[in-house]
């Protein structure tokens, strides 16, 4: 996988949310849907993962420049 680096909100949202940063690697490795928001020029990676007993959708946006990948946010 491509450089990650993730900004300081998306750093506050997965210690808000107690995530890990694999997971949020295994939305971006697998997603169920990508779509790319025009606006921000972010593409939006979309997953089903399961935290704890819980199983949910987590939206993951970010960049990519020159096979560097960075998260946007986490929600």
């Amino acid at each position: 996988m491509e450089e990650m680096t993730f900004s300081k909100h998306a750093l506050r949202k997965i210690e808000e949310r107690k995530l890990s940063e694999d997971i949020v690697k295994k939305v971006l490795n697998e997603p169920k849907f990508i779509f790319y928001d025009l606006l921000t020029n972010a593409i939006v990676a979309i997953a089903n993962v399961k935290i704890g007993a819980i199983s949910t959708y987590l939206v993951v946006p970010y960049t990519k420049e020159d096979e560097k990948i960075k998260v946007i946010t986490v929600l």
